[in-house]
């Protein structure tokens, strides 16, 4: 797909990105821009990170950059250096379908549409020729885009089962960019609401704080009731009534991510004992200074 009125960043972190990919395929190698930061070029943001994605293989890589930091090596992934700014160069691969809940046992090297094929949602399986410049969509994820769709790739049930981070995820991506989740996708999440129950303490805080922060409190604590995820990774609130429209969506406050788990766990301190929630902000890990800015904003 040609580009026609995408506006690309033009910044020092942004060119930086594009020689490498210009190296790359000067070397006869593909070489693209892949997932989060080109679906944000496409919605007109400014990405934070960029990712590129190759056919070159680690080794030879390696080669070009041998000062790159090697610690994702197994994964077919390293991190480039330049001026300043880091990049994450990946080899096109498929996973093994088994995995620990979070990360494959093995990869295999492949092309781009197996590339594709092994990543979360649609939107996030665009890359992006900065060079020519052109989009290669296999999976429609710009078309989902537009629509407002947010569509899990392959069988939802399965690619859940291999990372169960996924499951919040959906939920972040959903609330930040309003999107409406797919119906399949949809009910394979509330069928393996369960697993993310796996997920560390500190997975499930930051992918919530992100959600409220990147999106608001109100579409947060609404989709995680949608979705079945409520309970399952706050088991503290199972049969706590929440009265959703009074939820207030404080876009604009500072303190975003705070006011998000005071308004979570507001019910749970009226409704229960207030000694729960100092539990589970306790199993959650959070600061001492942030369980008492937490604690003080619900008791008001």
């Amino acid at each position: 797909m040609i580009i026609e009125k995408i506006k690309f960043p033009d910044n020092t972190f942004w060119k930086g990105g594009v020689e490498i990919i210009r190296f790359l395929q000067d070397k006869k190698h593909q070489a693209y821009f892949v997932g989060g930061c080109v679906r944000d070029i496409i919605l007109g943001l400014q990405p934070e990170d960029l990712d590129i994605v190759t056919s070159c293989r680690p080794k030879e890589s390696l080669r070009y950059f041998p000062t790159a930091d090697k610690i994702g090596l197994k994964f077919g992934v390293l991190g480039i250096e330049k001026d300043g700014y880091e990049y994450q160069l990946a080899t096109f691969r498929r996973d093994d379908p088994q995995s620990d809940g979070r990360r494959p046992n093995r990869i295999f090297f492949a092309n781009l549409e197996d590339d594709a094929l092994r990543r979360d949602f649609t939107i996030n399986a665009v890359y992006l020729d900065p060079v020519k410049p052109e989009f290669i969509d296999p999976l429609y994820g710009i078309e989902d885009l537009r629509k407002g769709i947010l569509k899990v790739i392959g069988i939802p049930m399965k690619r859940f089962q291999e990372d169960h981070l996924r499951l919040l995820r959906a939920v972040r991506f959903a609330v930040r960019f309003n999107l409406k989740i797919e119906e399949a996708s949809l009910k394979a999440i509330r069928d393996c609401a369960g697993l993310a129950a796996d997920l560390s303490p500190d997975r499930i805080r930051d992918e919530i704080s992100r959600s409220f922060k990147e999106g608001n409190v109100f579409e947060t604590i609404s989709t995680l009731k949608k979705t079945a995820l409520l309970e399952s990774i706050f088991p503290e609130l199972k049969g706590i009534h929440f009265d959703i429209q009074r939820v207030n969506p404080l876009e604009n406050d500072p303190d975003i991510e705070i006011r998000g788990w005071i308004e979570l766990f507001k019910p749970l301190y009226y409704q229960t004992n207030p000694a729960e929630v100092e539990k589970a902000l306790f199993r959650l890990n959070f600061s001492r200074r942030n369980r008492k800015k937490i604690l003080t904003g619900i008791a008001g």
